[in-house]
């Protein structure tokens, strides 16, 4: 089955989890940081194939059965009550476009409950505050643009700071 956006979405998801635990066993010594960065790397990558092999590829699986079987229900239900309308809902879910509005639903919901469950989503809000905090300090100070005659520099002056005074070259 070829990676897609959604299959993605659950990788990110499946990261955003290991990144939180400590993959290194207690009882051992704590090697350098460079080894500990490559040995998580490489760990975060083994347990992310392994979760998209075993747990994604079922679930996406899962999804395109239950919109088959919806489809069939409701197709059974439109001749049984004599619905026409019902008919391209139900022509719909057999598409493979219904089928990946819901894997791609249900790979959301789960980065969605990893992030809550992590404290991740706590860790971007006060990133994003932090950020946006610096944005408008930054936005504060205007910049004005002095243009001297060719003789002298031209410089920029922020509003706080006072232009370089020249040096008094004169020694007479």
């Amino acid at each position: 089955m070829e990676r897609n956006i959604k299959s993605y979405i659950f990788i990110i998801a499946i990261a955003i989890t290991v990144y939180e635990l400590n993959l290194w066993p207690p009882r051992l010594k704590t090697p350098p940081l460079v080894l500990m960065l490559i040995y998580q790397a490489v760990m975060g990558m083994i347990i992310t194939n392994a979760a998209y092999v075993v747990v994604w590829e079922r679930i996406d699986y899962m999804c395109c059965l239950l919109c088959f079987y919806c489809a069939a229900g409701i197709q059974e239900l439109n001749e049984y009550l004599g619905l026409d309308f019902i008919n391209d809902v139900a022509n719909w879910l057999e598409s493979e476009c219904a089928c990946d509005m819901l894997s791609t639903l249900v790979s959301i919901i789960i980065l969605l409950w990893l992030l809550v469950a992590t404290d991740t989503t706590c860790h971007i809000v006060r990133f994003t505050t932090w950020l946006s905090e610096k944005i408008q300090q930054l936005m504060q100070y205007k910049r004005r643009v002095h243009f001297r005659p060719e003789n002298q520099v031209s410089y920029c002056v922020l509003q706080n700071i006072p232009p370089p005074r020249r040096r008094n070259t004169d020694r007479s």
